[in-house]
């Protein structure tokens, strides 16, 4: 796979990152910066790309995993991510990040059902609510696939963040 970016109207087609490598998943922090999970800067891991710039800025060692599915709070203040379940646990993480901090906590590890892994498998893939008091996940730790609602001021009152 490769990242391209373009302007609205389809015209400034740039290419962020060559076949030569491996991109995931991505979110865009606003207009010109966008986070993204490639092995471009050696090993797989989140950067942050600057649109219209050949740099690539690595976050920080631990903060997040090597590839996820990440998206950014509507007021920027937070980026939730999960993460695939290791080979010897399989659980999925869900991860929230203080920005300001660049403190990681970890929310919770939900199991997946040995007949939910492969290709079959349900990724938490977490969405922010437009008012950004929480967000859905999906999951299938219950048993079957369902989307879950969870308030974040509620987990963080716990965490007494």
């Amino acid at each position: 796979s490769s990242l391209w970016t373009c302007a609205a109207d389809g015209s400034e087609l740039r290419q962020l990152t060559g076949y030569q490598h491996r991109v995931s998943h991505f979110a865009w922090f606003d207009d010109q910066r966008i986070l993204v999970s490639t092995d471009r800067c050696g090993a797989m891991g989140f950067v942050m790309v600057t649109a219209g710039r050949d740099d690539m800025e690595p976050l920080p060692s631990g903060l997040l995993p090597a590839d996820g599915h990440a998206t950014y709070s509507p007021d920027r203040r937070w980026l939730l991510c999960d993460a695939y379940p290791a080979k010897d646990d399989p659980r999925s993480p869900l991860m929230l990040i203080d920005l300001a901090k660049q403190q990681r906590i970890d929310l919770c590890h939900l199991s997946s059902p040995v007949a939910y892994r492969g290709d079959v498998r349900c990724d938490l893939h977490p969405r922010w609510l437009p008012d950004g008091t929480g967000f859905t996940i999906d999951s299938i730790h219950a048993g079957d696939r369902q989307i879950y609602r969870i308030e974040l001021s509620e987990a963080l009152r716990q965490r007494q963040i």
